[in-house]
């Protein structure tokens, strides 16, 4: 979902460089989408890791099982606002 946001997003960017014929506007945004879809991969990774985890059944390391539900929880939580965030950017380049 964030990825096709981000080609929205990306799609005015393009639109506004084509227009003004400024890229260099745009680097710090460039970069700041491809550290969202960086932080998105690394949130899938580790819930699938915390859930692997939870379910081993000869783990060397006993955690009660309210640690790994702390811990998808935070990243459900955090996955949130990289949503929320992606999504409010498109509102400010279609405002644009």
């Amino acid at each position: 979902m964030n990825t096709a946001t981000l080609g929205i997003v990306l799609t005015k960017i393009r639109e506004i460089i084509e227009k003004t014929g400024r890229i260099e506007n745009f680097e710090s945004t460039r970069n700041e989408m491809l550290l969202s879809i960086k932080e998105q991969i690394v949130l899938v990774a580790a819930s699938l890791f915390v859930v692997a985890v939870e379910s081993a059944k000869n783990f060397p390391i006993n955690l009660p099982s309210e640690v790994f539900q702390v811990a998808l929880i935070a990243s459900f939580v955090y996955s949130m606002v990289v949503l929320y965030d992606t999504a409010k950017s498109v509102f400010v380049v279609l405002d644009y």
